[in-house]
């Protein structure tokens, strides 16, 4: 009830399902009402028994530990698991021919604006150059959809940008918290910057700020021993090897100017991309921030 009432999860969703038609990014991953429903102690006991295998499996263990008496509690309780193959599917959609236009109004004081773009994916260096990409144009700290749009509209909006990648498939979402009165200005100058960043290489400062972020937040995020472990667990199974983590600052510092050209203009174009528009229901919207 609290996400059908929530302003953005409502136009996440819809993105979801606008930008991919058969890829599993349509579906949430909470699942719904109606699956939720349909779900049985049989099929938790199929999925479970259909995906856990040695062949199918990553341990982590990090921490001050006994690496010999680690080695033989978990012989202990994972040797009995007979090896089985697992095959998992994997799904090509291609990106839209033309822009996806859905447009909701919701009984909210605000509007949002959200666009999706396919991505790249987790293989591969091209997720580096669209991690700069989007902090170049959605960072609070001086991006340039941040930028542009206050001073052109001059108001508080929030604003934000990210990447999620995936084995085959990525995903890039562009919003705009406004109001109904805006909405145009604020797809107008999205596009634009969009635009702007596809045609000229970012400064030697966007890069560089940009970069000194990511490795910062980077940093920050593995902390924790718990956080180094689910990482390189991830990173193992998925086949990038469990030491890749490790290579994150010297990856996003090879990023050139024009790589990030190279990655906006083939994924960011507005023209095969997803746009999202939920508009407020409420009268005076359009005079709240």
């Amino acid at each position: 009830v609290a996400r059908k009432d929530s302003i953005f999860a409502t136009t996440s969703r819809e993105l979801q399902e606008t930008l991919f038609l058969k890829h599993p990014f349509r579906l949430d991953a909470l699942g719904t009402e109606e699956t939720l429903a349909r779900i049985r102690r049989t099929d938790l006991e199929t999925c479970f028994r259909r995906f856990l295998s040695p062949d199918n499996m990553v341990i982590a263990v990090f921490g001050d530990i006994d690496k010999s008496h680690i080695k033989q509690e978990l012989e202990q309780r994972f040797g009995v698991l007979a090896p089985k193959d697992v095959r998992l599917r994997t799904v090509h959609e291609d990106m839209p021919v033309e822009t996806r236009l859905r447009e909701l109004d919701m009984p909210k004081e605000q509007a949002l604006v959200m666009y999706g773009f396919q991505g790249p994916l987790i293989q591969g260096d091209e997720r580096y150059a669209m991690e700069v990409a989007v902090n170049v144009l959605s960072s609070s700290l001086g991006g340039r959809m941040f930028k542009r749009i206050r001073e052109e509209l001059g108001k508080a909006y929030a604003l934000s940008g990210g990447f999620t990648p995936g084995v085959d498939a990525g995903m890039t979402v562009f919003y705009v918290l406004t109001t109904n009165e805006n909405v145009p200005k604020v797809r107008s100058l999205l596009e634009e910057e969009l635009q702007k960043m596809a045609a000229e290489p970012v400064s030697d400062q966007e890069l560089s700020d940009a970069k000194a972020y990511l490795k910062s937040t980077e940093a920050m995020g593995l902390e924790k021993v718990s956080s180094q472990a689910a990482v390189s667990a991830l990173d193992e199974l998925l086949g990038l090897g469990y030491r890749d983590y490790q290579a994150y600052n010297e990856k996003i510092d090879a990023v050139t100017p024009e790589r990030v050209r190279e990655v906006v203009r083939h994924y960011l174009d507005v023209g095969h991309g997803a746009v999202v528009v939920t508009r407020s229901l409420l009268k005076d919207s359009g005079a709240k921030n």
